[in-house]
């Protein structure tokens, strides 16, 4: 009853409920090693991880949403981050975005919503603030960061115009965001 698509490009794809076994033991999707792209999908309720890049080849992750994962809503490691743009993360039970990355020069987050995970909204792993900073400014900023129980951020600053308002999606359980 697991579920793992591993591909290049991921369009207008909806999973839910996958992911047998222990929390964490699956992830809904697994991006290829040649810059993938995910578009217009929507994950909900997968017991592990939603979207895990672990090849760190700068794939894309755009108008998605991620809900109600085991873990984290979305994880990337590697060389390079991904882009991930106006997707919204909501009600996983870790980090809205973990990052484990040692080169975040390709990394941009733009226009996201990531609100009421149980970890941090955006995690980044590695290095420290000032050389993070220095690092992604001006390249993941327009966020809105909201409600996450380790809070909006670590090991960077805000982006000028990210925000940390309640989304008052129009009716989450309802699917309506």
């Amino acid at each position: 009853d697991a579920c793992a698509i591993i591909a290049w490009r991921i369009v207008d794809t909806e999973i839910r409920n996958t992911g047998g076994g222990a929390a964490g033991s699956n992830v809904a999707m697994s991006l290829s090693p040649y810059r993938g792209l995910v578009l217009g999908c929507y994950i909900d309720g997968v017991r592990g991880r939603g979207i895990y890049d672990n090849f760190g080849v700068a794939a894309t992750i755009a108008f998605t949403v991620i809900r109600n994962c085991g873990l984290d809503g979305i994880k990337f490691d590697g060389n390079y981050g991904p882009e991930i743009l106006n997707c919204t993360i909501n009600n996983c039970t870790g980090d809205g975005i973990e990052a484990n990355v040692g080169n975040l020069r390709k990394t941009s987050i733009y226009n996201c919503t990531i609100s009421n995970n149980g970890g941090y909204g955006i995690n980044l792993v590695d290095g420290d603030i000032a050389r993070n900073d220095r690092i992604i400014r001006g390249r993941w900023d327009y966020n809105n960061i909201y409600n996450n129980t380790s809070g909006a951020r670590n090991n960077f600053s805000p982006g000028d115009h990210d925000t940390a308002l309640d989304p008052t999606f129009t009716d989450a359980s309802g699917e309506n965001y």
